[in-house]
């Protein structure tokens, strides 16, 4: 994706004016989604690019594929021990004391992920960035130990705070977003929690892994979490048909949840109606806060109409 400081190789009818001075074709625009058109006005502004400047925030997660808000911003968050003006440009510069320690994600500097992370709990909120946060914990971007550390060594870095509150609630079991929210929701409903990812088997072996399971009685209960694009292609479709046979054949019931059942709270619901107990000590209360005016977005009560899916 193209773009251009001004319409002047192209015909300006043709053009969409993203910003001042920075231009591009509408009808290669108008398709992109956010995380990409965020992608490019990255790419326009990284080949220029002078001195310590690192993008962070909301730009490191687009760059590094972290699961986002669905309210992307054009302007990317970029950081530099100089002050730097905004005028002319979207960028939007943060000052920082010390040069942040990056990786090279195609043509951008990027921060860490810990360093991402810390960034985006001042800029969605706590479900989103739990979201984020177990998304590199899957991925193997970082231990929690070692995030820990981190949070430890940079106490008076902005979010490093909100992020240490979410430590307790980090799972890298949970490996979409998806899985994440079904996750808050059934813990912030008081009921006993499910083990996740586990590998059931058969008198033939090993059968399949399931998102969350539960061990009721003398049958076990299974939840698996479908997304929109989760099974598009029939063949696959088919060989999940093959593998909840197996598990179902086994002894296990097997029930399956979408992102309206977590919103309308169907999912809790037939969960207590099954018989999931609640626990006994309930835990910790999940942290909340509203930020949801820095990206312009509504915020709900688990962030599920929030989420990149």
């Amino acid at each position: 994706m193209n773009l251009y400081a001004a319409p002047t190789t192209i015909d300006p009818a043709d053009c969409e004016r993203i910003g001042a001075n920075l231009y591009a074709i509408r009808s290669e625009w108008k398709p992109l989604p956010p995380v990409e058109k965020h992608r490019a006005v990255i790419a326009y502004y990284a080949g220029a690019m002078k001195g310590d400047a690192v993008f962070s925030n909301i730009s490191g997660a687009v760059m590094r594929d972290l699961p986002l808000p669905r309210q992307i911003p054009y302007r990317p968050h970029c950081y530099s021990t100089a002050r730097r003006k905004s005028a002319g440009s979207l960028i939007q510069w943060h000052l920082s004391a010390a040069a942040l320690d990056f990786d090279r994600v195609g043509v951008a500097r990027v921060a860490k992920s810990e360093r991402v992370l810390v960034d985006l709990a001042t800029s969605i909120d706590a479900a989103a960035t739990l979201t984020a946060l177990n998304h590199c914990l899957a991925h193997d971007h970082f231990s929690v130990s070692a995030l820990e550390g981190y949070l430890r060594r940079n106490t008076g870095v902005h979010g490093s705070k909100r992020l240490r509150s979410l430590l307790p609630f980090a799972n890298g079991g949970c490996e979409s977003p998806l899985e994440t929210i079904a996750w808050l929701a059934i813990y912030s409903a008081g009921l006993t929690m499910p083990e996740l990812q586990v590998k059931i088997a058969d008198a033939g072996g090993f059968a399949g892994r399931v998102d969350m399971h539960w061990q009721t009685g003398r049958r076990s209960l299974i939840v698996e979490l479908d997304g929109k694009v989760k099974y598009t292609d029939r063949e696959v479709l088919f060989k999940e048909k093959k593998r909840e046979d197996r598990i179902t054949e086994a002894g296990h019931r097997v029930l399956r949840f979408t992102w309206q059942d977590i919103q309308s709270g169907r999912l809790v619901s037939r969960l207590k109606d099954i018989g999931i107990p609640e626990r006994r000590n309930f835990g910790r209360k999940f942290p909340h806060w509203d930020t949801a005016r820095a990206i312009g977005a509504q915020t709900s009560k688990f962030a599920e109409k929030a989420l990149l899916f």
